[in-house]
């Protein structure tokens, strides 16, 4: 064989271990890239938020394409990883906020702009697609990177704020973001700052690099100082160029082993499963169990899989026993981690990762697998109350469901299911991870229809990823929708509350069939036009008898009321409403309010009453109209004397409609005086015990001719003469004896007899002299108005014909007379 032939073969050799080994080290992506000018998170840890395009804060999750302008913010124990077009990956610590400024798209249009308002941030770039070129801006400082590993991080409001690079791999470019005027509006003496300012300095792998808030406001104070000056200090200027000189420092060893801690940032894994643990030892989700999959089949040096926090530190490494070197193994096809970290406790609550990787027999050591462990004990929040545990659904609108308030921790699957107390299910429902805020029970069963009176439990449950269950019994829901009946009755249906003494009260005597469980009750009293006049109400219990005095209700809505309320009629109703809803309500009823008494009018005929048996005007008719609210119980028509003494009394319970006749004789059987003038007056009391009255009716009498044994008589009680004379007086004494003239010349044929009286006061011997000139006198006046003296005769008899008693002023007057015979 040739040498020529010999050296190709040689290299061919070398060409095939080359590529062979190449092909090893290049593993297919298992992370897609986003299209156009995107980003994408690949991983989260904790609580994650990202801007909606309205700007409103929405929680992330793995698979988020993001847009230009996208700010990300993640909380206490959090952290996310992004990719870009370009292939470069950052990660977000916790506490973390930025801010996608400007996105690349392809190899011509290949920069990025990033914000950061706090927190760290690292990036590391995979060389897969084109070299992209990213800025990273702090309060302090811009960042020029080209293909570098790097870790961000910036602070402000605690202390002092400052920006800090750290540098694992290759070159970032660093300036101070230094504000003030464009170098064409500064001396030329400070170009040369200003070209320091901009050119920054290059921060080497192995190095970091902090650039202060307060060096930056101290160069932009020096510069203002400068423009200030009429003269530029050169002295000034020179000191000013070595301030803004930027010296990196080399990375100690707590930098180094934070910037390996992120290392493991690539593009070449698979997303695993979430997986939620309770390690509480209740047999559910107690472990973490790994399924290995597919990489079961594979043949390994080394396989391990390491649990982290959400700081990236590693709190419990799990690995396959050592093997003899250039010997292989097979990966299990369950690893299981009981949540104990390698201090030997069990992990608290929150958020982990698990990482599994394997080392192939050259030691090339690969992350496979890479997902979330969050762990959590504790039950998810629910809270339900109810403000009623007892309705009626019978569609009469008051109680007709019942409502359980629920308060509940979202993303969790929530169920109901209502059972009778036996523990029969009459209702289910799967509610998901969309439970109510409040849920409406109407009564009814899984088949449509309302259940039966009685008692139910509802019973709200749910469990988390994780297999906590948490689980509220509102017990003892009573479904009601019996009938209940009611009535209302009263001692009396009306009522006078004038203060009388009289009727002043009306009280209420409220029936029900049942007096259990009642919520609310109301005695509601209306007017005629249905507005409230009235209205009674309590809880729980209804007394036997409600008492109400005729005031009217008071309060703004019943501004309406006046202060009394007037006579009239008004209805009342009882309305109960019990716990359960169920409504029952009494008829309306008729109550008179009446505290106005009875209007009376009267009227009586003949104007002059002659009851003397000659047939004419013998009766006086009256004619009472009494006019009242209510029936009239009682009325009565007195007559009285012109002294006011009682002559006479009709009554009755009821008018009859008829006119009220009387003969002109008293109570006592004594006819009406004639000539004299008498008065009526007419009382009626209405069925609220209120009296009326007429006013005063006169009666006028008449001159009486009665018939006696002697002959016809006319006696007049009511002739006035001077005191112990025979001289009249008074014009009714002249009235009196000029109708007596006219009476007298209708019995032209009888011869007259003027007989005097006087009663038993004084000497006997002296009123019978004064009796005789008192009829003497008498008869002068009749001769001097027509009558024939040759007609008539005197007698005086004194005191010896009483018709009356002398004890009493009145029977004296009536004693006190002179009387007419008429004899043929």
């Amino acid at each position: 064989m040739s040498f020529r032939k010999t050296a190709v073969i040689i290299i061919l050799f070398f060409l095939t271990i080359l590529l062979f080994t190449q092909c090893e080290k290049k593993q297919p992506l298992e992370i897609t890239l986003p299209e156009g000018k995107k980003a994408e998170i690949i991983f989260l840890v904790g609580e994650v938020f990202v801007t909606s395009e309205a700007g409103i804060w929405i929680k992330a999750k793995v698979g988020d394409i993001l847009s230009e302008g996208t700010k990300i913010r993640t909380n206490e124990n959090s952290y996310c990883e992004i990719v870009i077009n370009s292939g470069t990956i950052f990660r977000m610590k916790d506490r973390s906020e930025l801010q996608l400024v400007m996105l690349p798209s392809d190899e011509k249009r290949n920069k990025s702009y990033i914000q950061l308002a706090k927190g760290a941030l690292f990036s590391k770039v995979h060389r897969i697609t084109y070299r992209g070129e990213d800025t990273v801006a702090t309060s302090t400082s811009t960042l020029g990177v080209r293909g570098t590993e790097y870790l961000v991080r910036t602070q402000s409001g605690e202390g002092e704020g400052f920006s800090e690079v750290l540098v694992l791999e290759g070159v970032v470019q660093v300036r101070m973001n230094v504000r003030g005027p464009s170098i064409a509006d500064v001396p030329s003496q400070l170009n040369s700052v200003y070209r320091r300012i901009g050119r920054g300095v290059r921060v080497k792998e192995g190095y970091k690099l902090k650039v202060s808030e307060g060096k930056v406001s101290g160069i932009e104070d020096a510069i203002d100082e400068i423009l200030r000056q009429e003269a530029v200090d050169e002295t000034r200027i020179s000191v000013l160029k070595q301030e803004v000189v930027l010296t990196p420092e080399p990375l100690v060893e707590s930098d180094r082993r934070e910037l390996q801690k992120m290392r493991d940032l690539t593009l070449r894994f698979q997303s695993g499963q979430t997986m939620y643990l309770s390690p509480n030892f209740d047999g559910v989700n107690d472990e973490f169990v790994f399924t290995a999959g597919e990489l079961a089949k594979e043949k390994v040096a080394e396989w391990k899989l390491l649990i982290l926090d959400a700081q990236a530190q590693v709190r419990r490494s799990i690995t396959n026993r050592r093997v003899e070197e250039g010997n292989h193994m097979q990966i299990p096809d369950r690893i299981t981690w009981n949540l104990v970290d390698r201090r030997g406790g069990i992990v608290q609550d929150g958020d982990y990762v698990y990482e599994f990787y394997t080392v192939d027999k050259n030691g090339n050591e690969r992350l496979r697998i890479k997902g979330r462990i969050v762990v959590d004990i504790l039950p998810p929040d629910l809270t339900v109350s109810t403000e009623e545990k007892i309705f009626s659904p019978n569609e009469d609108g008051v109680k007709d469901t019942i409502v359980i308030d629920i308060e509940a921790e979202q993303e969790i699957e929530w169920s109901c299911v209502i059972t009778t107390p036996e523990g029969i299910t009459v209702k289910s429902m799967e509610w998901g991870t969309d439970i109510p805020g409040a849920f409406e029970w109407d009564g009814k069963g899984d088949n449509g229809s309302i259940l039966p009176e009685g008692v139910y439990n509802i019973a709200i449950s749910g469990q988390d990823r994780a297999g906590n269950v948490a689980t509220e019994i509102v017990e003892g829901v009573t479904l009601d929708v019996r009938e209940r009946s009611a009535s209302v009755d009263v001692d009396y249906p009306i009522f006078s509350p004038n203060g009388d003494g009289k009727y002043d009260s009306v009280t209420f005597f409220p029936y029900l069939s049942d007096r259990t469980r009642i919520d609310t009750w109301d005695l509601i009293v209306q007017t005629e036009k249905g507005e409230t006049a009235r209205r009674f109400r309590g809880l729980r219990y209804i007394p036997e008898q409600i008492v109400w005095d005729g005031v009217p209700q008071k309060g703004k809505i019943y501004d309406y009321l006046p202060e009394e309320l007037p006579s009239g009629k008004y209805y009342y109703f009882l309305k109960v409403i019990y716990r359960s809803g169920v409504n029952t309500f009494s008829f309306k009823k008729e109550l008179i309010l009446d505290k106005e008494s009875p209007e009376v009018i009267v009227q009586v005929a003949p104007e002059i009453f002659s009851p003397d048996g000659d047939g004419e005007n013998e009766l006086l008719a009256i004619s009472p109209e009494i006019s009242d609210l209510t029936p009239i119980v009682f009325w009565r028509a007195i007559i009285y004397t012109k002294n006011d003494k009682v002559f006479k009394t009709i009554s009755g319970s009821r008018l009859s409609g008829s006119d009220i006749l009387w003969d002109g004789v008293s109570d006592t059987g004594q006819l009406v005086e004639s000539g004299e003038e008498y008065y009526l007056v007419v009382e009626a009391i209405d069925s609220a015990l209120n009296k009326g009255f007429s006013e005063k009716i006169p009666i006028s009498v008449d001159i009486l001719v009665i018939p006696t044994e002697r002959g016809l008589k006319i006696s007049v009680t009511n002739i006035e003469f001077g005191f112990n004379t025979a001289n009249l007086e008074g014009e009714k004494t002249f009235a009196l004896l000029r109708r007596g003239v006219e009476v007298l010349k209708t019995y032209d044929k009888y011869k007259i007899i003027i007989e005097g009286h006087t009663d038993s006061t004084g000497d006997e011997n002296y009123n019978l002299v004064l009796s005789q000139k008192r009829a003497e006198s008498v008869g002068r006046f009749l001769i001097q108005n027509g009558i024939n003296k040759e007609r008539l005769s005197y007698k005086g008899y004194g005191s010896q014909y009483p018709i009356d008693t002398n004890a009493t002023p009145e029977g004296r007057a009536r004693n006190r007379r002179v009387e007419f015979i008429l004899e043929k």
